[in-house]
């Protein structure tokens, strides 16, 4: 089932990739790009889908083989956090210059909103608006994959340190990626496997 108006897209929380919007280059590179780039598309830290299924309506309407990988527990953050996930420390980057200030001033922000909604104080298991992740349920987005018929699309669910590894069945080879893991040891194993 390929969506057609903004309202589908928004009621089934898939990202419109027809629209300008934070991932349009994304879309744009796989768009310009899917019928001579070879690989597969992964994406990981999938949450509830959004731009995982949105991925695999896109290769759908452009007719492309490829198939989409999405990582995840699905069971909501693991439980190892490294120092550098604490929230304190976009100040040590501001003051040692490797992030804008534009860049410290949206974070600053977003933490102001989270501090409304978290009484007990901002930690890397709240920071997100999205909590930890633990409202997650894999059959939640299976339901999703089986009722816009997106067969291209596959789940791999575990933590990255088990599922990201060199020896892996799939993808052979990648062609674009989303990696969106939010925490430190995420990233220290999805950009190597990438």
């Amino acid at each position: 089932m390929l969506l057609k108006d903004d309202w589908e897209f928004s009621i089934l929380g898939v990202y419109n990739y027809r629209k300008p919007g934070p991932l349009s280059h994304y879309f744009d590179y796989i768009v310009e790009h899917h019928d001579h780039i070879d690989g597969d598309i992964c994406d990981a830290g999938v949450f509830k889908g959004r731009s995982l299924l949105a991925t695999g309506l896109l290769l759908k309407e452009l007719g492309s083989s490829k198939q989409v990988y999405g990582y995840d527990t699905f069971q909501g953050f693991p439980p190892i956090y490294h120092g550098n996930d604490d929230v304190t420390k976009f100040d040590y980057l501001l003051k040692e210059g490797k992030i804008s200030k534009e860049h410290y001033a949206k974070v600053k922000k977003n933490q102001s909103f989270r501090s409304i909604d978290v009484k007990t104080g901002l930690s890397p298991e709240n920071i997100s608006l999205s909590g930890d992740f633990s409202n997650v349920r894999i059959e939640d987005i299976q339901h999703k994959i089986k009722f816009l018929d997106v067969d291209n699309v596959h789940l791999v669910p575990g933590p990255f340190s088990s599922t990201m590894t060199d020896t892996r069945a799939y993808p052979k080879e990648i062609m674009a990626a989303i990696l969106d893991c939010d925490l430190y040891m995420s990233y220290k194993v999805t950009l190597p496997f990438v």
